[in-house]
């Protein structure tokens, strides 16, 4: 899983490490299942405050937003809420 930064930590990272240079060739040769934060837009709009990290009073809900495009992408199997 790849995890946005935020701010101005973006900037060097697209452009040292272009999508298509590098997640994108990994993920054309692995068979892991794979997820890039970017492309879920209720994980790309977690706020970071240090521009790396998800606040710790906002992890349980990004934990659930993470878990949830797990799930839709069938990467993840529910539980049925057990």
């Amino acid at each position: 899983m790849h995890h946005r930064p935020a701010g101005n930590a973006d900037g060097p990272k697209k452009t040292w490490f272009p999508r298509n240079e590098y997640w994108d060739r990994m993920v054309a040769a692995t068979t892991a299942k794979t997820l890039f934060a970017l492309d879920v837009p209720t994980l790309r709009d977690f706020p970071l405050p240090d521009d790396s990290h998800v606040d710790y009073r906002q992890k349980p809900a990004y934990t659930h937003a993470l878990i949830d495009a797990l799930i839709d992408r069938g990467l993840l199997q529910s539980d049925g809420g057990k």
